[in-house]
Formats: structure tokens, sequence, C-alpha cells
């Protein structure tokens, strides 16, 4: 018993490292997400920022993922954020990011947000709203200070640093009034449909590191019995896993649960319980013990947007 014991509080303190490249990309999507509330902090129309929304495809199982929309009194405005450092290159259709020894090509982000952006205009056509595509832009904001462009990349209109951003935001849509005229921008009935797109379920395991990507289910074994949970039975939960060897070697793990009505309960759980998770990007699911989480955040409920299979 000792040993066994003190075998799951040593697995316990396994340490998840954050991924680099991760932190890159949440950096410069926080650095986008502060310069735009910096240039919008005073104007007189109303504005709503949303990061990182999903969108229905307009064909089949699947959905875009967009790292910030904005939602203000003109229209709608989706930003693609790269914290790419070194050099952009135009090849074709693909670009050819470079830094240092290392370069990778990637598809044109900039025909990738067009298709985001008219997949939004569709999925808010069948909620009744329609919008021609002028009163949707899209935008590659590049945040990292380091970066140079070539080609026709540095001319190219969406395409913008931090700088240009804020003061791009500031000269066409701070400063600006809404239109008087009968075809004014319906920003309320937007508002009130967009707040049902989701946004990515998100874990953190012991030692930061950070899932993105969607709940298929928990796993919960105690006292021999075992019961599964999903989207629907809670929006949050917490993970208290004793993990020092003397301090916590008489207590159990267990797990704060918040439900979608904001209420909280405790659910003990046993060693072998586990945690279902389909990270974004991957093609299978990915299972791990409950103990090596810290939290577990769900981004949706609405299991008619679309269903995991």
């Amino acid at each position: 018993m000792f040993s066994q014991r003190k075998a799951w509080i040593m697995k316990a303190q396994e340490r998840f490292a954050p991924d680099a490249q991760v932190l890159a990309g949440q950096h410069g999507e926080e650095l986008a997400a502060a310069s735009l509330r910096e240039a919008l902090k005073d104007r007189q129309t109303p504005a709503r920022l949303y990061p990182s929304l999903r969108i229905p495809k307009p064909q089949g199982h699947g959905k875009f993922e967009v790292d910030l929309v904005l939602l203000h009194h003109d229209g709608l405005m989706l930003i693609e954020v790269k914290h790419w450092s070194g050099q952009l290159t135009p090849i074709g259709n693909t670009w050819r990011h470079s830094n240092g020894h290392h370069s990778r090509e990637w598809e044109n982000p900039l025909l990738l947000l067009q298709e985001k952006a008219e997949a939004l205009r569709i999925w808010l056509r069948t909620r009744g709203i329609a919008l021609e595509s002028k009163a949707i832009n899209s935008f590659l904001l590049l945040s990292h200070s380091q970066i140079r462009c070539e080609g026709h990349l540095q001319h190219d209109p969406h395409i913008l640093r931090l700088n240009e951003f804020q003061t791009y935001l500031r000269t066409h849509i701070a400063a600006r009034s809404p239109s008087s005229s009968k075809l004014a921008f319906p920003f309320d009935a937007v508002k009130a449909q967009i707040k049902h797109l989701p946004t990515w379920d998100s874990v953190t395991l012991h030692g930061g590191q950070v899932w993105r990507g969607d709940l298929h289910s928990l796993i919960l074994k105690s006292k021999g019995q075992q019961h599964a949970l999903d989207r629907l039975h809670f929006q949050s939960a917490q993970v208290r896993c004793p993990r020092a060897l003397f301090s916590s070697f008489y207590r159990s793990p267990k797990l704060l649960i918040s439900d979608w009505q904001g209420e909280r309960r405790s659910q003990a759980f046993d060693l072998d319980s586990r945690l279902i998770f389909q990270i974004s990007g991957q093609a299978t699911r990915t299972e791990i013990q409950l103990m090596h989480l810290e939290e577990l955040q769900l981004g949706w409920r609405d299991l008619t947007y679309y269903k995991i299979k």
C-alpha cells in the first residue's frame, strides 16, 4: 500500500513543459488583443472582441478557427496573428518563412482568411442575417518586430504590423461614426448570433503545457464504479491531486466541477481515471490520466454546432 501510494504521487509530480511555438503564438495573440483594445479605448461606438472563434465550414463536418474577430459598428474584422520573426517570401500560392537556418513553406494565409470570412458570412445568413462581402474584412497581423516581407507582401494592404494595425483601427473604426443610412450594419443582431459560436476547449497540464481542442469525455473511476462526463455535464473542472510525498500522503485526489448553471461540486476519483481529448490538428484522440491535469475549461456546450465522431 505504501509503495503504491508513493509511486502514484511520484508519477503525479511529472511536469509537462509548455511548447515554445505555442507560447510564441499565444504571445502574439495577446499583443494583438492589447493593441486592439488600446486603439479602441476612446471610441464613441460599440465594439466587441472575440478571441479564437470557430466557424462552421459551409460544407460538411469541420470548422475554421479565427484568432481574433472584431465586431464594430460598421462590420466585422477577422484577424489572423502570426508571431513570426525572420523573412517572408511569396512563392506562387505559398509563402516561405525563413528564420536563421530553418525555413518552411505555408499555404497563403490570406487566401485561407478569405475562406473564413466567407464561411462566417454564410453562417450568419443561415441565422437570418444577410451581409454583403464588403461588411467582413480580414487581415494578417505580423506581431513580431523582427519580421521582413519580400516581394508584393511588402505592399499588401491586408498585411499589417502592430503599429500599422493601431493606426488602421483608429482611422477606419474608432474615429468613424455609425452609418445613418437605412442599410446601417446590424450590430445588435450580429452580436446576438455570434455569441453562439464556440471557442476551443482548453486543458492545462501540471507544468504549464496547454492543449486546445475538443473534449470527448472524462472517465471517472471511484470505489469500483465508473462513469463518463461529457460537455453537457460541466463547463469547467479543476484537479486537486496530491503531489507532495509526505504532506499529501493521506489526501485523495478530487475533481472540482462547475456546471453550466454555476453550481459547483466535488468528485473523488481513482488514479486510473482519465481524460479523452481531441487535440487540435491531430487525427486521433489522446488519453491521459486525470492526475496530470490542473484545469479543464470548455469552450462550447451546444451539441447542435457539430457532432464529434
